[in-house]
């Protein structure tokens, strides 16, 4: 039972009042109906005012949760999640909604992403790499967003720690084609992947972006070189020539070096012998194509010898 706020004023009759709390009631103007019917409720109260206050109560809760709704609206146009949450539970509180429910479970995981995102990108201008590495990594676990999964790998390459990197790595299935990212992300993959000696896929992240920084074109030569040195070095260790073969023709692809095409053809002349031991010829014939030119002596003895083996016509010289 709605409880009197004043009495009966003495300039009106009750004709009067109930005339006028219906206008407001009949305009939609439901506030003003409302007040007008409870504060006179002692001298108008029956079954039908009191219906009808209920009435008004309903229809300023539809309003009000009508404006929440807009207002947690144009907050999230306007990517203000905090403000678009509190409208929206607001609005639960007056009207409860599945759909608004699941709105504020959805949004609190964006406000906590938000709030995470924020601070890992503190930690990161701040140079706490590791702090922003485990921010990013949490965040990519709850976003799945490529990008905080580059940026945790970029952290992790900054903070100098090499052997973390192969496992981090490993999420990369997490990423979409590498040219589908922006340029900020895939520069920030490719330097992930220096940092991991994967030269070969972080030459082809970085060509792709156009950039005449001066510090840019620093980095790639620093990773050309570094890519040079390890393969002299697999060189040195003597690895499966196979791999050191197809890696430094990739290098080639990218960067001229006389220690690097040299290494090519000394993994040529083993794989040429290691095929022919072997009998296999037509493996023999498809490392040698194409043709040198000019034909040495030997070469031409060579080929002759390998053509016969082949049983294919006369060499084309």
């Amino acid at each position: 039972t709605p409880s009197p706020r004043k009495k009966m004023s003495k300039n009106y009759s009750q004709d009067e009042i109930l005339s006028r709390a219906e206008k407001f009631f009949k305009r939609g103007n439901f506030p003003l109906a409302k007040k007008e019917f409870e504060s006179h409720w002692d001298s108008l109260g029956n079954e039908e005012i009191t219906s009808k206050i209920a009435i008004c109560e309903q229809e300023i809760a539809k309003s009000r949760t009508k404006d929440l709704l807009k207002q947690a609206k144009r907050a999230l146009k306007k990517k203000k999640l905090t403000k678009a949450l509190d409208c929206y539970r607001q609005a639960q509180e007056i009207s409860p909604q599945a759909w608004i429910a699941a709105k504020i479970a959805s949004l609190e995981g964006g406000v906590d992403a938000d709030n995470t995102l924020k601070a890992a990108t503190a930690a990161a201008a701040a140079e706490d790499f590791p702090k922003a590495t485990e921010l990013f990594k949490g965040l990519f676990q709850q976003t799945k967003n490529p990008e905080h999964l580059v940026d945790q790998l970029f952290c992790l390459a900054r903070t100098g720690k090499k052997n973390g990197l192969g496992p981090a790595l490993k999420q990369k299935s997490g990423l979409p084609d590498v040219n589908s990212l922006e340029p900020e992300y895939r520069y920030k993959y490719g330097y992930a992947l220096v940092r991991a000696g994967k030269f070969a896929e972080s030459l082809a992240a970085w060509r792709t972006i156009e950039s005449g920084h001066q510090e840019f074109s620093r980095q790639k030569q620093e990773a050309t070189l570094l890519w040079e040195n390890s393969l002299y070095d697999q060189w040195q260790r003597n690895v499966d020539v196979k791999s050191l073969l197809a890696e430094t023709k990739t290098y080639l692809k990218y960067a001229r070096s006389d220690t690097v095409s040299n290494i090519c053809v000394y993994c040529e002349f083993k794989e040429i012998a290691s095929r022919c031991a072997d009998g296999n010829f037509s493996g023999v014939a498809e490392l040698i194509k194409p043709y040198p030119r000019p034909f040495t002596d030997n070469l031409v003895v060579f080929y002759t010898q390998l053509y016969r083996k082949l049983k294919l016509p006369d060499l084309p010289v």
